[in-house]
């Protein structure tokens, strides 16, 4: 049977992530585009157009990356300052 409100099962799912989460992922791409950057000055063509590649297809989702824990770092903030007390509130499920 489908979801009859797949909007509430997605929002469950961004509840669940962290921003550390977000973090940890930046941190890992940021690595890995930083030693693909390194391999650049390989004398190996092969290699060099292997690490091209592979800044090209980890720019993107860094970039994202970056993006979403900005917005979830606004987003709480945000939060905060309508509650008033500091406490974020999560989303109640409905059926």
């Amino acid at each position: 049977m489908a979801n009859k409100n797949p909007y509430q099962g997605r929002l469950r799912r961004k509840v669940k992530r962290s921003a550390g989460d977000v973090d940890r992922l930046r941190e890992k791409l940021w690595k890995a585009l930083e030693r693909a950057e390194g391999l650049m000055d390989n004398d190996d063509a092969a290699l060099v157009l292997r690490a091209i590649h592979a800044l090209a297809q980890a720019t993107g989702p860094y970039l994202k990356a970056v993006e979403v824990g900005e917005l979830e770092a606004r987003l709480r903030a945000i939060e905060e300052k309508m509650n008033g007390n500091g406490e974020t509130h999560e989303p109640t499920e409905t059926h």
